[in-house]
């Protein structure tokens, strides 16, 4: 429930909502992107704010963006359904 919460307050998607959005942005991409690539399509798909884009995972333990955090666990969640894999460290392709 506390996850819940904060959805709500901050507005950024959970990362089960972000698969799709990461699979849309490797195809605007051209099919194969880094992680860094696929995270500011995203960021510009959804039109989040700067104080959205700003705001730090609250682990404590890493200086990754709430955004950064989920659209990892997303990339993660689209190789398990075999959406997209990975080609190397960082690079990501529509399967």
């Amino acid at each position: 429930l506390q996850g819940e919460s904060v959805e709500k307050d901050n507005g950024i998607p959970k990362s089960t909502h972000l698969v799709d959005v990461i699979v849309s942005s490797l195809m605007e991409l051209g099919g194969t992107a880094s992680s860094k690539q696929i995270d500011l399509k995203v960021v510009e798909i959804l039109q989040l704010s700067p104080e959205q884009i700003s705001l730090k995972h609250s682990d404590g333990s890493s200086n990754r963006t709430e955004i950064q955090y989920r659209l990892a666990w997303a990339r993660t969640l689209a190789k398990r359904k075999n959406l997209i894999r990975t080609d190397g460290r960082s690079v990501w392709s529509l399967v």
